[in-house]
């Protein structure tokens, strides 16, 4: 045996050990991460400091294909969009892969999907046949709306809009005050159109969600509006009959993915982060599953040419930042361990912060004063006090705080230089 293959080991056992321990206690721990991922030579200004790029977004859609290839066949890749910062113009990316928890399979065409960055095979004709089609298979074919960009009064159709909602596992729509001779003006941008929507113009009461379909550079782009899980898995499954009877491919699903989908779906996103691509693991409650799921994603990832490690000028191999986070967690409210016992978070910080070699092991390089991961004891001396104030209030009340009056007692103490609260 190795050494790497002994130290495996050790960690291995040393993990039943605690877990058994847990369980005897019947603690439930639940544990995810944020790895990130970079390119062998990181140039581009989205490897550096800027979230999202073209070119990340390609990585991020083969790295996709390969977990859906060789890890969850008949997952579904889905574009959907997360973080928005202040400055930036349109919120951050997530190519999410859902995997149906039964393990049966959500999307069996994975051939279908544009996994890739490059100029799709679909005509711009190809937008209005599938919206066709579609609103004829829902039943809704007269609430079918053409939408144009306003500063182009004279160009073709940009996309077609069906105000869509599921009420009591029926589809419905809604007349919105506009046609054929008046299309739906866009606001300017090049996001999806189901993101450029003039829903502020429509009366008070009326439907403001609606399914999208548009090509752009010969990507058939499908957005889904927000709808719960079974009117989500409803309506996929009636796409993927549309698309099926029309031979269509190339294919991107944006827009919202489920709600109210708990224990029915299990999701990984590679989200846009600046600087890396960040990859958002789904909680486990072992650590033989989390290190299987990170074994997997770190595969996936090396099959499309990215790395966990960066090269330094000096030569130096570093960790690529900009997440790793570790997230400890529960199954549930009821059943997190830290909303059971707030006491173990006043624990685990003050075992922390009396043994400082694990800041310097697990952080490396962002570690001290000015990082993204200071030491409470490295900032203000009041702050290390004011701190344990917080700890010893959440030790003594005298009934059990709910996450936000935890997040109440710690939020302002627990941050960065720039007050964020890494």
């Amino acid at each position: 045996m190795s050494s790497a293959e002994s130290i495996q080991a050790s960690v291995d056992a040393f993990a039943g050990t605690l877990e058994q321990w847990l369980a005897e206690r019947d603690i439930i721990l639940t544990m995810g991460g944020e790895p990130t991922f970079v390119p062998a030579k990181p140039d581009a200004a989205e490897w550096n400091t800027a979230a999202m790029g073209e070119e990340k977004l390609g990585y991020a859609r083969r790295m996709t294909s390969h977990l859906i290839d060789e890890v969850h066949p008949g997952a579904l890749s889905m574009q959907v969009f997360g973080k928005w910062y202040p400055g930036e113009p349109l919120p951050r990316w997530n190519c999410m892969t859902l995997v149906a928890s039964d393990g049966s399979a959500l999307w069996p065409d994975s051939e279908r999907l544009f996994l890739d960055v490059r100029e799709g095979v679909n005509a711009a004709s190809v937008a209005k046949d599938f919206s066709d089609a579609l609103s004829r298979k829902l039943r809704l074919k007269r609430f079918l709306l053409p939408a144009r960009e306003q500063a182009d009064k004279k160009a073709k159709h940009s996309g077609w809009v069906l105000p869509l909602e599921s009420v009591e596992g029926k589809w419905t729509s809604a007349k919105w005050p506009y046609s054929e001779k008046r299309p739906i003006p866009l606001f300017a941008g090049d996001s999806p159109v189901g993101l450029r929507l003039p829903l502020g113009d429509l009366v008070e009461g009326v439907l403001r969600s609606a399914l999208t379909v548009e090509v752009r550079e010969g990507v058939l782009e499908i957005f889904i509006p927000p709808l719960e899980w079974p009117a989500f898995k409803k309506l996929i499954a009636v796409i993927q009959e549309v698309l099926r009877q029309l031979d269509l491919r190339d294919v991107v699903f944006c827009g919202y993915a489920p709600s109210e989908c708990k224990g029915a779906l299990e999701t990984i996103g590679l989200a846009a982060d600046p600087g890396v691509l960040e990859v958002n693991l789904p909680p486990t409650t072992t650590w033989q599953d989390y290190r299987m799921v990170l074994a997997q994603c770190a595969d996936a990832a090396k099959a499309a040419d990215l790395q966990l490690t960066k090269n330094q000028l000096n030569g130096v191999v570093r960790g690529t930042g900009g997440g790793s986070h570790l997230a400890f967690g529960g199954p549930s409210k009821e059943k997190n361990p830290f909303l059971e016992d707030p006491g173990r978070i006043a624990s685990i910080l003050r075992y922390w912060q009396h043994h400082p070699a694990l800041s310097y092991l697990f952080t490396g390089q962002y570690v001290g004063p000015g990082s993204q991961a200071p030491r409470v004891d490295e900032g203000p001396s009041h702050g290390l006090y004011e701190l344990e104030v917080a700890c010893e209030g959440l030790e003594s009340a005298h009934y059990k705080p709910d996450g936000e009056q935890i997040d109440q007692f710690l939020k302002n103490l627990l941050t960065d230089s720039s007050g964020n609260t890494h």
